[in-house]
């Protein structure tokens, strides 16, 4: 049964890949335009959670001029044109969606000068330190006038050095102690040093049982801060698994027979809706996310994908009813390309 679905999932992530490829053709010449020798005065960065932030809306505020805006890319990338504005600016992104979910969080970010101005929960919480007070409250009476007064290299600095003193020691997050995060590029991948930070701060905040606006609340104190996100108690399970069906596939211990609803995004391509009938559930985390993961399982998704292309799971979590899945597709012909996945599967009686 599983072996069957993700060979539909695979249908799916391939049909958009492919019709991303033929788009790119116009079947014609073209002329390559004379390269721009002039200097553009541009701020740009990535927004993203641990996950791109696609179709964000990002709003640009300065010390003087008119505000700029833009909308984000599938990878979470966006750049404004400054024509007339002051630095310093304050940026915010919201709205669009993370990881196929619509996006109601806002996030802020500082730039004190052009080139690279990441927005993502770190500089938000540096942002809320700086100004002692929720970032999106703060953005929304922003007065342009006084931000230069507000957002000096001195003040940045010290909530950055705040934010690293209560973050630094957190699991995963040690490489915050020699990056910044605001004015480092990135790309909103598996593997790259922010994004498994930023990957990191999600996993200890779930894993304390703690949420990230009661972060964000103590980094708006407006001093330095200490953040304790050490593991909830609770036993370990025993290990037995469920009933499962009479092929469940390998390592499965899924239970009962459930109606499996799958939403894929295929690098902001929303493929149809595909219900699957009499699917046994995964019991844990670990299940469903191996399953997926496999390299010798008969059941993992680059083996269900049949030649179309590497498929790499930067994420995966289930919580016993919903599950979902960010992966990166690579395709090397007849072009070379990367295609960004997300895939929800929702289990229902």
């Amino acid at each position: 049964m599983l072996t069957t679905l993700l060979k539909r999932i695979a249908l799916l992530l391939a049909l958009p890949s492919l019709g991303l490829l033929y788009g790119c053709n116009d079947g014609g010449n073209s002329t390559s335009p004379a390269p721009d020798t002039t200097t553009a005065q541009t701020l740009s960065g990535t927004a993203a959670t641990g996950m791109p932030i696609i179709a964000g809306n990002v709003m640009v505020v300065c010390a003087s001029g008119s505000n700029l805006s833009t909308q984000t890319s599938v990878s979470g990338a966006w750049t404004v044109t400054l024509s007339g504005q002051t630095l310093p600016c304050a940026v915010q992104a919201s709205g669009g969606t993370v990881n196929g979910v619509v996006n109601t969080s806002t996030f802020h970010s500082l730039a004190l000068s052009l080139g690279t101005v990441n927005i993502t929960p770190l500089t938000d919480l540096i942002v809320a330190n700086l100004v002692g007070q929720a970032p999106g409250v703060w953005f929304n009476g922003l007065n342009g006038a006084t931000l230069g007064q507000t957002a000096t290299a001195t003040a940045v600095n010290t909530a950055l050095a705040n934010l690293r003193n209560a973050l630094v020691s957190v699991n995963g997050m040690s490489g915050l102690a020699s990056i910044n995060p605001i004015t480092t590029s990135f790309s909103a991948v598996s593997g790259n040093p922010i994004d498994d930070m930023l990957e990191a701060l999600q996993a200890a905040l779930a894993g304390a049982g703690s949420n990230y606006p009661a972060l964000l609340a103590l980094a708006s104190s407006g001093t330095g801060f200490t953040v304790t996100l050490t593991p909830t108690g609770g036993s370990g399970g025993s290990g037995s698994g469920g009933t499962g069906d009479s092929d469940p596939g390998p390592g499965s211990g899924g239970t009962g027979n459930y109606t499996l609803t799958l939403n894929v995004n295929a690098g902001g391509v929303v493929a149809p809706t595909v219900t699957i009938l009499n699917v046994p559930k995964p019991d844990t985390q670990n299940e469903f996310c191996s399953e997926l993961d496999d390299q010798t399982s008969e059941i993992s998704l680059n083996n269900a994908l049949g030649g179309v292309g590497s498929l790499t799971i930067n994420s995966c979590s289930f919580n016993g009813t919903v599950g979902n899945v960010s992966a990166t597709l690579s395709i090397t012909s007849p072009v070379v390309m990367t295609v960004p996945y997300s895939v929800v599967y929702t289990y229902s009686n």
